[in-house]
């Protein structure tokens, strides 16, 4: 039997998400299915639990999507910091943490030469 998705669509279990945070800074990733209807409800319901503090990264595989939720203070940091950061992640531990940079300046709609805001 294939494994099933466990729903985690509403709005209050992204509250109940967001509550588990600190007040300090967090941050709740989320792997949705890009490609199903859901995914939009899926987002609506984010950024209403994350006050619009929300993004997805470009589709991957299989039709998923990262989304990325962010609670505490405004986050402005320069896309070469993060790239900087990406080379240790790769170097470390083998993942492509530099494409995930580039995945997440596209979402943006900002250049890799600028900063990421949210």
């Amino acid at each position: 039997m294939p494994p099933r998705a466990v729903p985690c669509s509403t709005a209050c279990r992204y509250r109940a998400c967001r509550a588990c945070l600190t007040p300090q800074a967090g941050v709740v990733t989320i792997n949705l299915f890009g490609d199903h209807p859901s995914f939009v409800r899926n987002m609506k319901h984010l950024n209403e639990a994350f006050d619009r503090r929300v993004i997805a990264l470009p589709e991957v595989h299989d039709g998923n999507r990262i989304a990325i939720a962010f609670a505490g203070p405004l986050l402005d940091i320069s896309f070469d910091a993060l790239n900087e950061r990406a080379k240790l992640i790769e170097s470390q531990l083998g993942l492509p943490a530099r494409k995930w940079v580039k995945g997440l300046a596209q979402s943006a709609g900002v250049s890799l030469s600028g900063s990421f805001s949210i």
